[in-house]
């Protein structure tokens, strides 16, 4: 049984480095509703496998038809439909879960080598965990987080090996093809050249201030530093990477659009965090605690993180979605201070004990699958489910038994839904990408569904012969369908409500 020694050498130190890999896992495969995205994304993905090439116009919403569209995600989408044929939603989520742990297992990882203490290493990744849990879903996103760290290791750990350089490269080639914060892979990058070039500055600085012999001039100094040449090889590897797509040239305009229309539409995840969310009161409780790694770091000297912190700090400060970055660059710069602490003698402890928490957990791990979940006593009812209790399935149905087609007036939450679940036979008023829409079809948009004055002469203007609803929402456009003799209630449930317009 020597085969098994190693099981007696499980510490609680272990079971502490585990814990926030296994809140991301759970996070992920027992969530209890899909982000809209998600539909969009599956969509794209079918239409590109179905006609061999990237689509340029758009071909779900019948507002948007015969307008040039910008796919950025394009691989992204691909992957993820690719999996959902493959293993359905079940795979899909799997898989998503484990690109988020393992990214985060890897910033474990990193700040264990710098700590060398895992309970310390274990509570900086909380902080990180913290304040992106909520945005832990099926989207592209995941891509993100995996390889923002990803860059964030080449950078701490292999900046001085020709393939760490070549490495960020092709990290930012495939994410300027899978999801639009690619860009924080060359903010990431620029901020390790700045910070070695600042430090540089500061040494000379400082030996000139001591009236002490300094090698050389600054320019001199700087060009021959190693740091500065390797940081800001990557940096320069980064941006071209970032340009191999076949969208060359439109990335930066396009991410621009994105962020100022979501925000210009209070779309919630692009707005400002609040202290009535999780991420929004740990993010405010960051900044705090970043003040403090600050003041640390300063006095080490340690000029790159106080960069990373400034910077992300902002960013956080005008976004949800950018809250889960700077909450990556807190930890990592927190475990820089927790690296002069004393170390802490180790304590007996009881091996049999540590095996039976460890074998919990495992058994945690094991029954969370997305296949396994429904049999997990120990979950809410609401994360056993297999799918999200407010996602239309019945109506799903209704619409394939009864080959509905048409073009339709729906809301946002269920559009790329409704496209999905009719291979697009339906063409849908408005999905998820709000930056898509212009204004007009969003103002339009609006006034529909308030049931505003000339609301049936709009959607007279976008010929829309099906309204497809939530049966508590609009109410009040409901209430005038209902009394409409030109509408006629096709179909409800608890859920939804079908109303197809009377030919006469």
């Amino acid at each position: 049984m020597s085969q098994f020694n190693w099981l007696r050498r499980i510490r609680l130190d272990h079971i502490w480095l585990i814990l926030p890999l296994l809140a991301v896992y759970l996070q992920v495969n027992t969530g209890s509703h899909h982000h809209l995205d998600l539909w969009h994304h599956l969509n794209s993905g079918r239409e590109m496998m179905r006609s061999g090439e990237l689509f340029t116009t758009d071909p779900f919403a019948h507002t948007l038809a015969g307008q040039t569209i910008f796919n950025q995600n394009w691989l992204a989408d691909i992957l993820f439909y690719e999996l959902m044929m493959r293993g359905g939603r079940e795979l899909l989520t799997m898989l998503v879960a484990l690109f988020y742990t393992g990214a985060m297992a890897v910033l474990v990882r990193m700040m264990w080598r710098v700590t060398h203490h895992r309970k310390w290493a274990a509570a900086a990744a909380g902080i990180a965990v913290l304040m992106s849990v909520e945005n832990l879903g099926l989207r592209p996103q995941v891509f993100s987080m995996f390889f923002f760290i990803q860059n964030l290791w080449l950078l701490v750990e292999r900046s001085k090996r020709w393939w760490g350089v070549a490495a960020i490269g092709v990290v930012q080639m495939l994410w300027a093809n899978m999801h639009g914060a690619f860009m924080l892979g060359i903010v990431l990058a620029g901020a390790f050249w700045a910070g070695a070039i600042l430090q540089q500055v500061g040494v000379l600085w400082e030996l000139r201030a001591a009236r002490a012999k300094a090698r050389g001039s600054l320019l001199k100094l700087l060009i021959t530093d190693t740091r500065i040449r390797h940081y800001g090889l990557m940096t320069l590897v980064a941006v071209i990477g970032s340009t191999i797509t076949p969208h060359t040239g439109k990335l930066i305009d396009y991410v621009g659009h994105v962020s100022g229309s979501s925000q210009a539409r209070q779309v919630e995840e692009w707005l400002p965090p609040d202290l009535s969310s999780l991420t929004g009161f740990s993010f405010y409780a960051g900044l705090l605690i970043g003040a403090l790694v600050i003041r640390r770091l300063w006095q080490q000297r340690h000029l790159t993180e106080i960069l990373l912190l400034l910077g992300f700090g902002y960013l956080g400060c005008g976004s949800i979605r950018m809250v889960m970055w700077y909450g990556i660059v807190l930890a990592w710069s927190a475990a820089q201070c927790l690296a002069q602490r004393p170390a802490v003698a180790a304590k007996t402890e009881s091996s049999t004990l540590n095996l039976i928490l460890a074998t919990l957990l495992g058994g945690l791990v094991i029954f969370s699958t997305p296949w396994t979940k429904p049999y997990n006593v120990l979950l809410p009812a609401a994360k056993r489910a297999t799918r999200p209790a407010d996602e239309p399935s019945q109506l799903a149905a209704y619409l394939q038994n009864h080959s509905i087609t048409g073009q339709a007036f729906n809301t946002v939450e269920w559009g790329a839904y409704i496209t999905w679940v009719t291979g697009g036979q339906v063409k849908v008023f408005i999905d998820g990408r709000l930056d898509f829409f212009p204004d007009a079809v969003f103002e339009d948009y609006t006034r529909i569904g308030r049931a505003a004055e000339n609301w049936k002469q709009r959607l007279e203007k976008y010929r829309v012969d099906v309204i497809i609803l939530p049966r508590a929402e609009l109410r009040e456009l409901q209430q005038k369908l209902a009394a409409d003799p030109d509408w006629q209630l096709l179909y409800e449930d608890g859920l939804a409500r079908l109303y197809r317009r009377i030919v006469r």
